[in-house]
């Protein structure tokens, strides 16, 4: 009894950069004025024919011809007795046709004849292409599609655990790290999860940012300048081009700093505490924040 073969299906799909980029609109109605926005043309045929070079360095010619046992020329035409000139048939023209940016088949003849070692026009192609061939398609292998999927959201859930874990102080923290330092933190610890878990969607880069637990000294810094806003102990903008921190009761200039904009105060205010030079006023930060985070006395008066 022979064993019946399953039939592999394979998905090929344009590439992003022979998508349009202009307002391409189609009917789909009598009714519809404006129509279907498109942003994949609609049908994108491929070359039947290709010279290249393969990753061997040997010449090729290949070329897509229904009825054939090979897609290499020089085979179809010993073999099977087909011209180096025979035309073309609508059918195999179709057969190459991208519609709306995907092309589906079982077709082993078909899948050889768009496997990367033969195709110039595939992103992945491996050998040398002689002709005007450029890339078209990739095969999507949804499989490692989906496996990539299931690793990021499964990276994200694990941000969002330690997001959720937090207290105040660091999800505020971990604000001034995504955000920077001078973009105001909420007060409740909800609102500041809420925030930071939002920053997680879709971001590959914030989300090894939450899971790196050094965050570096670049990091460090923006965190406690940070943690001073938030406690109203820093002061970028109260007196023109001096940077302040506050003392006990009083202000004192910290730093003077000549920029046109806030972010450029910070930034340079930022490059200052990590030198040499700054080291002792950024010791004084953490003091006047370590202080002014302790929670007040109680009261012994009874």
């Amino acid at each position: 009894m022979s064993e019946i073969q399953e039939e592999k299906f394979k998905k090929y799909v344009l590439v992003d950069s022979i998508k349009s980029t202009a307002q391409i609109y189609v009917k789909t109605g009598p009714d519809n004025r404006d129509g279907l926005r498109l942003d994949t043309p609609r049908r994108v045929g491929l070359f039947l024919q290709h010279v290249f070079t393969d990753k061997t360095g040997k010449q090729k010619k290949t070329r897509f011809k229904k009825g054939s046992t090979s897609i290499f020329m020089d085979e179809q035409i010993k073999a099977d007795n087909i011209p180096a000139n025979d035309k073309y048939t609508e059918e195999e023209r179709n057969t190459l046709l991208f519609v709306n940016g995907v092309l589906v088949t079982s077709d082993e003849y078909l899948q050889t004849f768009l496997d990367k070692d033969n195709n110039p026009q595939r992103e992945d192609f491996t050998g040398r292409n002689r002709g005007n061939a450029g890339p078209i398609f990739v095969e999507l292998d949804e499989e490692a599609l989906a496996d990539g999927e299931n690793a990021f959201l499964q990276k994200m859930s694990k941000a969002l655990m330690k997001i959720f874990s937090m207290d105040l102080v660091e999800s505020q923290s971990l604000i001034s790290l995504i955000y920077g330092s001078s973009y105001p933190a909420p007060a409740r610890l909800k609102d500041c999860q809420n925030l930071c878990a939002k920053a997680c969607e879709g971001d590959e880069q914030t989300i090894d940012l939450i899971l790196n637990d050094g965050w570096g000294e670049d990091s460090d810094i923006t965190v406690l300048l940070g943690k001073a806003i938030n406690l109203k102990v820093v002061s970028f903008d109260m007196k023109p081009n001096f940077v302040q921190i506050k003392k006990g009761e009083k202000w004192i200039d910290s730093k003077m700093i000549v920029a046109d904009s806030y972010e450029q105060r910070e930034m340079l205010f930022k490059q200052y505490l990590a030198s040499e030079e700054g080291e002792l006023t950024k010791k004084d930060i953490e003091g006047i924040v370590a202080a002014a985070s302790k929670p007040p006395k109680p009261d012994s008066k009874k």
